[in-house]
């Protein structure tokens, strides 16, 4: 059987994207609109690693150091 590891936290915030992308927290914010539309969450929706993960193209290993 296959284990996923779990990320500390389930939902990624602005400053977390910024931290991981390196890009400026206006573009963080877009992007997580972007996330919250694509996937017909309500505008006040938070979203989970896993969703931002799938988007982006990473493993939520790749994330989770920036998650602490």
């Amino acid at each position: 059987m296959k284990t996923i590891n779990m990320p500390k936290r389930i939902f990624i915030y602005a400053a977390d994207v910024c931290a991981i992308t390196g890009r400026s927290s206006s573009y963080s914010r877009r992007l997580l609109r972007q996330l919250r539309k694509r996937n017909r969450k309500k505008p006040h929706a938070l979203v989970s690693v896993f969703e931002f993960c799938e988007y982006m193209g990473l493993t939520p290993e790749q994330v989770e150091p920036f998650l602490e």
